[in-house]
């Protein structure tokens, strides 16, 4: 059983996780938090194997570096709209294994958990492509696995 934990402030967007981890008997979704206070007494109580995280205006690179401390052996994925290449090189240099378009299909999005549970590096590949520029928005396109 892959446990989640989830941070998001968007209820649709955590509704949509929930549905996602119902149809899924390996996924268990332990806890959905809206705020960081909350997404570290989780990590606190029972370390999750996933942490899914909305990039919010309270996502710094500073919030990032606490919760991989924290984290341990848990996988992170981050989920976003959009970002700056920039912010998205410096999480991926703290250790974050996923970045997800969270506008995504639910398939997308259940393969993303699995491939990083699994060990894999989950990024899209037009991110790849494109590197990592300061003030660059990513572009985002569907994920491309490497053979």
């Amino acid at each position: 059983m892959i446990r989640i934990v989830l941070y998001s402030d968007q209820p649709i967007l955590a509704k949509q996780l929930k549905v996602l981890v119902q149809t899924d008997p390996t996924l268990a979704l332990q806890a959905c938090c809206t705020n960081i206070l909350a997404v570290k007494e989780q990590l606190a109580a029972q370390l999750p194997d996933l942490l899914v995280i909305e990039v919010t205006p309270q996502i710094t690179l500073s919030v990032l570096t606490e919760l991989r401390r924290l984290t341990g052996e848990c996988k992170v994925i981050l989920w976003a709209q959009q970002m700056t290449t920039q912010f998205a090189g410096q999480a991926l240099a703290l250790g974050i294994q996923g970045i997800l378009r969270s506008t995504h299909p639910l398939e997308l999005h259940r393969k993303c958990l699995h491939k990083v549970y699994a060990g894999e590096l989950w990024i899209e590949e037009s991110f790849v492509a494109r590197g990592v520029t300061q003030n660059d928005k990513l572009t985002w396109g569907r994920y491309e696995p490497s053979m």
